[in-house]
């Protein structure tokens, strides 16, 4: 019997969709997804991190006392300046001060003017012979007294070292007797046997201690 195929015009056959395929498209979109909410962010700039130290208070030593230090900068010292030519006083002059008040140089110069002044007069002319200070204190024997040679800026900061020294001691009414010698030059011979005769010489010694 032949077979007979029926074919109705006009209608559009579809194609069906495999289960497979559909199954696939969707596992394939569903990983997509999973990867991208997966995708680590990236991170922040602004982002402050504080690092603290092991809290060590426990183990450390308690701080070092202070050590008391006495402030003299406000102490007042008796200061004798003298200044002798010869057998003659030029300069003969007390000055209560503090430490870093007194300039042996402006001393010197003012000696020097009037060292000049006096020798003009006499007609004759000085020299430089020596300059002492004795550092003496009320609470300190005369024998223990501080003898310095003066001559310039070092030797009087020298002094003041001394005069610190004993403030720091708690040494009370310190007093620096100053002097400096000249000698005469150019005098008559009368004058000049008499500057150095050895009375004369024992006088001045006497005046320095």
């Amino acid at each position: 019997m032949p077979n007979l195929t029926t074919r109705k015009s006009g209608r559009t056959i579809k194609c069906k969709t495999s289960p497979s395929t559909r199954s696939d498209t969707d596992s394939t979109s569903r990983s997509v997804r999973k990867r991208v909410k997966q995708t680590p962010k990236p991170p922040r700039h602004d982002t402050i991190t504080i690092a603290t130290a092991d809290d060590d208070s426990d183990g450390e030593s308690p701080p070092p006392v202070p050590t008391w230090v006495h402030d003299v900068s406000n102490e007042i010292f008796v200061l004798q300046k003298s200044c002798i030519l010869g057998s003659m006083a030029i300069i003969e002059d007390l000055n209560f001060v503090r430490l870093g008040e007194f300039s042996f140089q402006q001393f010197e110069m003012s000696a020097i003017r009037k060292l000049t002044k006096a020798s003009e007069e006499s007609k004759t002319t000085f020299k430089w012979l020596s300059g002492k200070a004795v550092i003496s204190s009320k609470s300190v024997r005369v024998s223990d007294s501080l003898s310095i040679e003066v001559e310039d800026e070092n030797s009087r900061r020298k002094v003041e070292k001394g005069v610190e020294h004993w403030m720091l001691q708690s040494k009370k009414e310190i007093i620096v007797k100053l002097m400096i010698l000249y000698k005469r030059i150019g005098e008559t011979n009368a004058e000049s046997s008499d500057d150095d005769s050895p009375s004369s010489k024992k006088v001045q010694l006497s005046q320095c201690c």
